[in-house]
């Protein structure tokens, strides 16, 4: 009775091991183990196969040793299958089932060779691993003391056999799927990373943002569908703006779109600077269509720095799942690109400005040392002709006047124009500047504003440009020399408001240069420009430009 208890619990744990194991070769291991431990038998080896006819060792306990000797090597498949009378009759398909001995050809080639200790081993019983017709493998079982085995010994061994021979074949399953998933996680690898080199090539080749943004929404939504809901989200003067959508195929990139009502994972991927998931909430967006229940998650785009600057945030939606941790490290991939892009825009903007600033200090230096020279020579003779022609004909004496005062009133545009041109005043307050400006002009100002007014040096540069030529208009078209100039700096905003009390008529409206450039200044520093102009009651151009909170000079 303990002897049968016994072989239950033997058998109990065999099953527990062929039913949890997942590791081949430590089921095969402890299987065989507990089975000679069961049958009270002392050795025992099992060979997998396959229907290529050859075969491996894939487990084995208490070998003779001539059997283990030179790295196993009787036990090797090298010289074809039919170097064993076992497996020869397996692959023949002689052996269904158990067979209760079997004369083993390798340990008679040992004893006839005296190659080592066979242990007196001459005969093994041989049960097949045949499921469902496939052919797995072959369990061998020996003993000296082990002669025969009874019909139920047999029985037995069956059992456990097709138990052996269901746990390999579930392992092999679990393998190939386990290899199916590391090669489609692999293509998957190739693809995305084949993707985002595409889509790196293609932002490199953008040169401005708006160009940036809808080369951005065109590559996702062509070659990254699996995200079929995506908007791009620029911080520009401390301020999220809606710049591009897609939906579906349906891409749109958009100049100026703020809107209220921003999903909060926005506003915290924003603020936090990470990555956020949301699962299946709804998201909408003012002005544009409604989006169903969404699996979405939220990229901060920000710069490389040390101290990270936002740059905006990716938002990318579907309906079908949320993000995995994969994605979601190749999401990150994809974020760094587009903040790289971004960054490289606005270096690009502010590199082309530089060279804008060279060139009107070449045309600058050009005029002043050519052209000023010149006309300052020409009202040199003019004033020494009118000197020597003091009692000529009084034709010539005011033709010569004329071209004196001519040459003084172009010397003294042209003057003006370098000054334009190269603005060192700017190194100074930009109050005082705009003052000596007028007075160039020949206007009389009235100025209020800070004494000391810090801004960039874009927006302080585009502010100079916009009164220079809102003086020029006064002196040219107001048919007045007198204005006003008040400037006010608060915590979010600096406004400038230039007033005059000439004959007005202006319009913002109006397609002239200086009404265009006033305009186009405005825009590039993201600032607002009202002009205000009734006939006869002069002309009021007043320009408000956003500052976040400290913003000091760059």
């Amino acid at each position: 009775m303990a002897k049968s208890g016994k072989e239950l619990l033997i058998q109990k744990e065999i099953a527990v091991t062929l039913n949890q194991c997942v590791d081949m070769y430590e089921m095969l291991e402890v299987s065989l183990k507990k089975l000679l431990e069961l049958m009270e038998l002392q050795t025992g080896w099992i060979f997998l196969t396959n229907e290529a006819n050859s075969y491996k060792l894939a487990a084995y306990q208490n070998l003779p040793p001539v059997l283990s000797d030179n790295n196993f090597n009787r036990l090797t498949c090298s010289n074809g299958c039919y170097d064993c009378a076992c497996l020869q009759l397996y692959w023949e398909g002689y052996l269904h089932k158990a067979v209760n001995s079997i004369k083993c050809v390798r340990l008679e080639e040992a004893m006839i060779e005296n190659a080592g200790d066979t242990r007196n081993l001459k005969f093994h019983a041989s049960i097949p691993l045949t499921i469902r017709g496939r052919k797995l493998g072959l369990l061998n079982l020996a003993s000296l003391e082990k002669k025969r085995f009874e019909q139920k010994e047999l029985l037995l061994l069956e059992s456990i056999a097709y138990q052996i021979g269901t746990a390999v074949e579930r392992i092999r399953l679990y393998e190939e799927q386990k290899k199916q998933e590391v090669d489609s996680i692999a293509r998957y690898l190739v693809d995305y990373y084949k993707d985002m080199d595409r889509l790196n090539r293609q932002l490199g080749k953008a040169s401005t943002r708006q160009e940036l943004y809808k080369v951005l929404m065109e590559e996702l939504s062509s070659h990254f569908e699996c995200w079929p809901k995506i908007a791009l989200l620029i911080e520009e003067n401390n301020e999220l703006l809606l710049r591009a959508t897609t939906h579906g195929k349906e891409t749109k990139v958009l100049n100026e779109k703020s809107f209220s009502s921003i999903p909060s994972i926005i506003h915290k991927t924003y603020d936090e600077k990470r990555i956020l998931q949301n699962h299946q909430q709804p998201l909408y967006y003012s002005s544009l269509k409604t989006w169903e229940k969404c699996y979405s998650i939220a990229l901060p785009l920000e710069t490389n720095e040390k101290k990270r600057r936002a740059l905006g945030v990716l938002l990318l939606s579907r309906e079908t799942e949320t993000f995995s941790d994969l994605e979601i490290e190749m999401l990150e991939v994809l974020a760094g690109l587009l903040s790289m892009a971004i960054e490289k825009t606005y270096l690009q903007e502010e590199w082309e400005a530089l060279l804008v600033e060279k060139e009107r200090n070449r045309l600058a230096r050009d005029l002043h040392d050519a052209v000023n020279q010149k006309l300052f020579a020409l009202s040199l003779t003019a004033r020494g002709l009118q000197k020597v022609t003091t009692n000529s004909n009084d034709m010539v004496s005011e033709a010569i006047s004329d071209i004196q005062k001519l040459s003084q009133e172009t010397l003294s545009e042209m003057r003006s124009l370098i000054w334009q041109l190269r603005p060192q005043e700017l190194e100074r307050e930009i109050g005082t500047s705009i003052q000596e400006y007028g007075s160039k002009l020949g206007l009389q100002l009235d100025i209020h504003g800070p004494v000391n007014l810090k801004l960039p040096d874009k927006k302080e540069q585009a502010l100079w440009r916009i009164a220079q030529e809102a003086l020029n208009n006064i002196k040219k078209h107001a048919k007045t020399n007198e204005g006003n100039v008040h400037i006010t700096k608060t915590s979010s905003f600096v406004e400038m408001k230039i007033t005059d009390n000439g004959c007005g008529g202006a319009s913002e409206n109006q397609h002239s240069i200086g009404m265009k450039s006033m305009k186009e200044r405005a825009k590039e520093i993201n600032a607002k420009l009202t002009i205000e102009s009734i006939s006869g009651n002069g002309t009021s151009i007043t320009v408000t430009v956003p500052i976040q909170n400290g913003e000091d000079k760059e």
